[in-house]
């Protein structure tokens, strides 16, 4: 069993108080969902050689994630952000970007669990860094996934989920449930450059599986596409092998 070490762990126990953390399927009821056209702005380099600004801004929702960046790509990218997902893991995380505040929602892509699940590949105190990231933020309210949830995802995949493929399940899993379409554009797979707001980085990408995620999500995202409610950018369609 492993016990969480009692100080990091009491101190964001108790920083939580303050919080409303909630379950992600409260967001069917908190969000305005019905007839809606959602787009999922993931942050891959390649984002930055198209102007898809006007198009991501046409939808009724924006969710973007971790790191994104809007000042000075309002052309490639728009501007809007509804929805902010993250993993909130502090050190990765610039939370001094003032666009992350315009966000109406806060959502978490880690559980609220303040022990490590290494077994489950879940290998960090996400609890700790949840609480953090969300106080950092300004926000008081926080959606999560379930530790059941999760860890259903983490074992399908046999190894952590990507923040980009926890969205994506979001919407597969739930928000379609009332949203009407949802359109996928800035994901890469950490094929190329992996940010757009970064020249260069291609390095390797460790600690995720990234071949089964795609495997995973275009069996997902198929018969969406297949009803006309799923849709994504050409980049994502060839590399989840979704075109046609």
């Amino acid at each position: 069993m492993n016990i969480p070490h009692p100080l990091p762990a009491l101190y964001w126990m108790w920083r939580q108080r303050s919080l409303q953390i909630h379950a992600w399927k409260n967001l069917l009821n908190d969000l305005p969902l019905a007839g809606t056209r959602l787009a999922i702005v993931g942050n891959a380099g390649y984002l930055a050689e198209e102007n898809q600004g006007d198009e991501i801004d046409g939808h009724d929702l924006v969710l973007r994630m971790n790191n994104f960046k809007i000042r000075g790509f309002e052309a490639q990218v728009g501007t809007r952000v509804d929805i902010y997902m993250s993993n909130f893991y502090v050190p990765d995380i610039n939370f001094e970007n003032p666009d992350i505040q315009r966000a109406r929602w806060i959502v978490s892509s880690r559980p609220n669990t303040f022990k490590k699940h290494k077994a489950d590949k879940l290998d960090l105190r996400y609890g700790e860094h949840l609480t953090e990231g969300v106080h950092r933020v300004g926000a008081s309210t926080v959606y999560a996934p379930s530790l059941e949830y999760t860890r259903k995802v983490a074992v399908e995949l046999q190894d952590c989920p990507t923040t980009g493929m926890m969205a994506i399940l979001l919407a597969t899993d739930l928000l379609l449930e009332k949203c009407a379409s949802i359109h996928l554009t800035g994901f890469s797979f950490f094929e190329g450059p992996h940010h757009y707001f970064q020249d260069g980085q291609t390095t390797a990408f460790r600690h995720h599986n990234i071949p089964t995620e795609k495997t995973i999500l275009a069996a997902r995202l198929a018969p969406y596409r297949k009803e006309g409610r799923a849709s994504c950018d050409s980049t994502v369609a060839h590399l989840l092998g979704l075109e046609g």
